[in-house]
Protein backbone atom coordinates (compact mmCIF):
# COMPACT_ATOMS: atom_id res chain seq x y z
CA UNK A 1 0.00 0.00 0.00
CA UNK A 2 1.35 3.43 -0.99
CA UNK A 3 0.55 6.28 1.35
CA UNK A 4 0.68 9.67 -0.27
CA UNK A 5 1.13 12.77 1.76
CA UNK A 6 -0.97 15.76 0.81
CA UNK A 7 1.23 18.68 -0.19
CA UNK A 8 1.79 21.19 2.56
CA UNK A 9 -0.39 24.27 2.22
CA UNK A 10 0.90 27.80 2.03
CA UNK A 11 -0.68 30.92 3.44
CA UNK A 12 -2.27 34.00 1.94
CA UNK A 13 -2.68 37.45 3.45
CA UNK A 14 -4.78 39.97 1.52
CA UNK A 15 -5.34 43.64 2.28
CA UNK A 16 -6.76 46.59 0.38
CA UNK A 17 -7.31 50.29 0.87
CA UNK A 18 -10.16 50.93 1.30
CA UNK A 19 -11.44 47.56 2.49
CA UNK A 20 -12.95 45.21 -0.08
CA UNK A 21 -14.66 41.84 -0.40
CA UNK A 22 -12.35 38.99 -1.43
CA UNK A 23 -12.86 35.81 -3.47
CA UNK A 24 -10.25 33.08 -3.86
CA UNK A 25 -10.82 30.93 -6.95
CA UNK A 26 -14.44 32.23 -7.05
CA UNK A 27 -15.11 31.26 -3.40
CA UNK A 28 -15.87 34.12 -0.98
CA UNK A 29 -13.30 34.72 1.77
CA UNK A 30 -14.99 37.71 3.42
CA UNK A 31 -13.56 41.21 3.54
CA UNK A 32 -10.07 42.59 3.93
CA UNK A 33 -7.90 42.29 5.81
CA UNK A 34 -7.69 38.49 5.55
CA UNK A 35 -4.55 37.25 7.23
CA UNK A 36 -2.71 33.92 7.18
CA UNK A 37 -5.41 31.95 5.32
CA UNK A 38 -4.34 28.36 4.66
CA UNK A 39 -4.36 27.73 0.88
CA UNK A 40 -3.31 24.78 -1.27
CA UNK A 41 0.04 25.33 -2.98
CA UNK A 42 -0.08 26.49 -6.60
CA UNK A 43 -1.53 29.35 -8.64
CA UNK A 44 -4.80 30.95 -7.53
CA UNK A 45 -7.10 33.74 -8.69
CA UNK A 46 -7.86 36.49 -6.18
CA UNK A 47 -10.69 38.92 -6.91
CA UNK A 48 -11.31 42.01 -4.81
CA UNK A 49 -14.37 44.27 -5.04
CA UNK A 50 -14.30 47.66 -3.33
CA UNK A 51 -17.22 49.34 -1.58
CA UNK A 52 -17.68 51.46 -4.74
CA UNK A 53 -17.95 48.33 -6.93
CA UNK A 54 -14.47 48.55 -8.51
CA UNK A 55 -12.86 45.16 -9.06
CA UNK A 56 -9.29 43.95 -9.30
CA UNK A 57 -8.25 40.45 -10.37
CA UNK A 58 -4.83 39.09 -9.47
CA UNK A 59 -3.09 35.75 -9.84
CA UNK A 60 -0.89 34.67 -6.96
CA UNK A 61 1.51 31.75 -6.50
CA UNK A 62 1.27 30.00 -3.14
CA UNK A 63 4.40 28.18 -1.97
CA UNK A 64 4.12 25.31 0.55
CA UNK A 65 4.87 26.48 4.10
CA UNK A 66 5.32 30.14 3.07
CA UNK A 67 3.12 33.21 3.28
CA UNK A 68 2.22 35.18 0.15
CA UNK A 69 0.99 38.75 0.63
CA UNK A 70 -1.24 40.77 -1.67
CA UNK A 71 -2.12 44.44 -1.20
CA UNK A 72 -4.40 46.37 -3.55
CA UNK A 73 -4.87 50.13 -3.53
CA UNK A 74 -8.19 51.27 -4.99
CA UNK A 75 -8.35 54.84 -6.24
CA UNK A 76 -9.95 57.38 -3.95
CA UNK A 77 -13.50 58.29 -4.97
Amino acid sequence: MVVRKAPRPGFLSVNSIPWSNVWLDDKPLGHTPRMHVSVAAGKHKVRLRSQAGDERLRTIEITPGKESKLTVMFSAP
